[in-house]
């Protein structure tokens, strides 16, 4: 079989001068990944402290591919040498539902992710308790994607890389007395959360390539949970900015729309001045994994 062409540009690093020079003795390596995207950062666990960040777009092939990993690791010498205590992988799944825990059940929860999309007959299923919400977020995984992980990544824990950016939102919001939306922006795709409290209302995930897209997928789910632009706050996170015209044209229809902001129980290396305060969000929601 002919080997899939893999090619990468690596859009943003930071890399501390600390780690550079040697001084990280313990380390925790977090990364998240979809079909477009690699990213990873490198926890300072004594510090606490991101000290090194790559952010990787997939420009041809996917990043659940076979040879993926093989490709990333010959042009980035970091991963080559890395030596982690622990090792985190959030994957975004593109197949995946919640069942309230009363309902849950190991044995069927295949049966029960069948109910909603159809995972290729090799996937693996796993499942993430989101104890703030009293339920499980069940999701395939691809076999191709636990065969490389396990041969170049040893003892990686998996999470579903959704599952800590709810619990992050519901923690962070649980005095609100309105419901709120939080919304991450991938490329090409946006998650969509709708909280109260800390109960979940709502979450999916939809395609998005245009300004008009994230308005109108905005906008729907809003009129569908009976939410009003002008009273409900939307909070934005990922691949969005100040001049993007995703948000350009939501300001024009949501009165409160704010951009989000970096986890604060841990600390960014200087690097990170010159990045969007809400871009990595997600990413590093997932050293909620390892603190």
């Amino acid at each position: 079989m002919e080997e899939e062409i893999i090619q990468i540009n690596l859009k943003h690093e930071v890399v501390d001068e600390s780690f550079e020079h040697g001084m990280t003795e313990r380390a925790a390596f977090v990364a998240t990944i979809d079909e477009h995207q690699f990213c990873y950062f490198i926890l300072d666990l004594a510090r606490r402290k991101v000290v090194v960040m790559k952010d990787y777009h997939i420009i041809q092939g996917s990043g659940t591919s076979s040879g993926f990993f093989k490709s990333i690791i010959e042009q980035d010498e970091i991963l080559g040498n890395l030596q982690a205590e622990k090792i985190i992988f959030g994957i975004h799944s593109n197949c995946s539902t919640f069942i309230p825990d009363p309902l849950f059940s190991k044995e069927h929860m295949e049966e029960a992710l069948k109910l909603v999309c159809r995972p290729d007959a090799s996937d693996n299923i796993y499942e993430d308790h989101i104890k703030i919400a009293d339920t499980h977020l069940i999701y395939n995984v691809p076999e191709s994607f636990l065969k490389e992980t396990g041969d170049i990544f040893k003892e990686a824990i998996l999470f579903n890389a959704k599952s800590n950016f709810i619990e992050m939102q519901l923690m962070m919001n649980k005095h609100r007395q309105l419901p709120f939306l939080a919304v991450n922006v991938r490329k090409h795709k946006m998650d969509i959360l709708v909280c109260k409290g800390n109960e979940l209302i709502f979450c999916n995930t939809f395609e998005q390539h245009t300004g008009e897209d994230f308005i109108y997928y905005l906008l729907y789910v809003m009129e569908q949970m009976q939410l009003s632009p002008d009273v409900n706050q939307v909070m934005v996170y990922g691949e969005i900015d100040r001049n993007s015209s995703a948000w350009l044209v939501a300001q024009k229809y949501i009165r409160y729309i704010s951009l989000g902001e970096k986890p604060d129980n841990i600390e960014y290396s200087y690097g990170f001045s010159n990045i969007s305060s809400s871009q990595y969000h997600l990413l590093f929601t997932q050293a909620l994994c390892v603190l």
